[in-house]
């Protein structure tokens, strides 16, 4: 029949779906235990891709976050495990190539250790204020209604954005960083 079928799950790239198909116990899938896997220079995607299959567990591969990572999905990685469960295998062999994973609207979404740490940048934006004028604080409130409104700490969230004459100084995580450059 086609019920195994509908119950494997797929990795996907990019930004995590935010109405997933069917809902997922996501804790049950990942205490599955897992007796022992040994495998050796298999592509990072298509490890993730066996994971999934075998936990039908949704899983989502951040193309910013492998960048911050400095990898790529066919970077060829090597697992050898015994005796775990699939969230413990998946933590320590991601670990190992700076990655981790969090839940995200009912799937794993795989990235980068270091995109959740936030970070400070600056960013001159003098070039899209009207002449003559040298206040950044309208594109600051624009940055924060179009860029991950619920993120920043006038709302309770993590980022903070300081204007100081036309440069915003903008700290937040890596993935909100790349959203403001753009």
């Amino acid at each position: 029949g086609t019920d195994g079928l509908e119950a494997m799950a797929a990795v996907r790239r990019g930004p995590v779906d935010r109405q997933p198909g069917h809902a997922h116990d996501i804790s049950a899938q990942l205490a599955i235990p897992i007796a022992s896997m040994e495998l050796s220079a298999i592509p990072l995607e298509g490890w993730l891709t066996l994971v999934s299959d075998l936990t039908a567990l949704p899983i989502t591969l951040d193309p910013n976050g492998l960048l911050v990572a400095g990898l790529a999905a066919d970077e060829p990685i090597t697992v050898s495990s015994g005796d775990t469960t699939s969230g413990e295998l998946l933590e320590r062999v991601l670990a190992k190539h700076r990655l981790h994973f969090v839940e995200k609207s009912g799937q794993l979404l795989v990235m980068s250790q270091e995109r959740e740490r936030p970070r400070t940048s600056n960013y001159d934006v003098k070039e899209l204020l009207p002449p003559g004028t040298a206040d950044a604080t309208p594109i600051a409130a624009w940055v924060r209604q179009l860029v991950e409104p619920n993120s920043w700490s006038s709302q309770v969230g993590t980022g903070d954005i300081q204007v100081v004459g036309s440069t915003l100084e903008v700290t937040h995580r890596q993935g909100v960083q790349v959203q403001v450059l753009v």
